[in-house]
């Protein structure tokens, strides 16, 4: 198994990151600008655990034809994602924890092979996994408006 985590600290509390974690449209329009097709299921979706969006376009080179749950969610400590696409069985949590002068928010992303090419395809990903993760961790901060915690 292949895991990309990290935190990053912020100066806002948990109850006011956790809403933007869960703006879901907001995550749709972000997909969808970067050339997916994303169509919540359910009409109106509910956005609550159990949630399922259909996901297909181009992920890199490969095309991609998925569907996303919403597996766990506990305002405002924890999110959890779940997916699978190209045999690799992917999970996704957000854990936001107290900290001295604002919030930790943890992400663990857990990508699980599922048959020899999929393990195959993850090589790469595991041996940049710390730029990986670095990079991921910039971009939630950045996608979720997240203040930087002053030292």
């Amino acid at each position: 198994m292949t895991k990309l985590s990290g935190t990053i600290e912020a100066a806002e509390t948990a109850s006011e990151i956790h809403p933007r974690l869960t703006d879901f449209p907001h995550w749709e329009n972000l997909a969808k600008s970067a050339g997916l097709q994303v169509t919540p299921v359910g009409d109106p979706p509910s956005y609550s655990p159990g949630q399922v969006w259909n996901v297909s376009g181009k992920a890199g080179p490969l095309p991609l034809d998925t569907q996303v749950t919403l597996s766990n969610d506990n305002p405002p400590d924890y999110l959890a994602l779940e997916t699978s696409a190209h045999g690799i069985a992917v999970t996704l949590d957000f854990r936001l924890s107290p900290a001295a002068s604002g919030t930790t928010l943890a992400f663990n992303i857990r990508l699980k092979p599922k048959n020899l090419a999929a393990k195959a395809m993850l090589v790469p990903v595991d041996m940049r996994r710390k730029d990986f993760s670095a990079k991921i961790s910039r971009l939630i901060a950045k996608h979720l408006k997240i203040k930087a915690k002053s030292s």
